[in-house]
């Protein structure tokens, strides 16, 4: 069987052709660092790729759910802390403002230690994470807790 020149051509061309586009194919490979840039290169690679960018996107986001729980955690564990030492200091002078040694002035002394003590217990059951939310309070309110007029504590946070 004979090639006729044109037919032989013809298949040179369309050999080069292939070759060019395979280059081109290549050229945007290395230059994407991608062997998938759109559907039609790879449809299951593609399909398969979507699926691991979105697990890596929900396990991005539970590293972040992660390090804020740690952030509150720590928060949390603070006030608690400093809530202790208040309410234990807040017992130490409830057995000494029990002496009947003590005059008038000191009484009143202690009692402003315990005002301030106080405020100082509220300002913690307050205390705020970094977005502004109570810590104690629950995610329905601005504020954990609220004095009212009388001066009672009362608590404002969700259930």
């Amino acid at each position: 069987m004979q090639i006729s020149t044109s037919a032989f051509f013809r298949q040179n061309t369309d050999n080069i052709q292939e070759l060019k586009t395979q280059t081109i194919k290549l050229q945007e490979e290395i230059s994407t660092g991608k062997k998938v840039n759109i559907a039609s290169d790879d449809p299951v690679a593609f399909s398969d790729l979507a699926l691991l960018k979105a697990r890596d996107a929900r396990l991005t986001q539970y590293g972040r759910n992660i390090d804020v729980a740690r952030q509150r955690l720590s928060l949390e564990e603070s006030a608690l802390n400093q809530a202790t030492n208040i309410i234990t200091r807040l017992h130490e002078l409830s057995i000494q403002g029990a002496n009947d040694t003590l005059t008038a002035a000191d009484r009143k002394m202690m009692s402003t230690e315990v005002k301030g003590l106080s405020d100082s217990l509220y300002a913690l059951a307050n205390t705020a994470d970094a977005n502004g939310q109570p810590v104690f309070g629950g995610f329905q309110s601005n504020v954990a807790f609220e004095k009212t007029v009388d001066g009672a504590v009362v608590y404002k946070g969700d259930s």
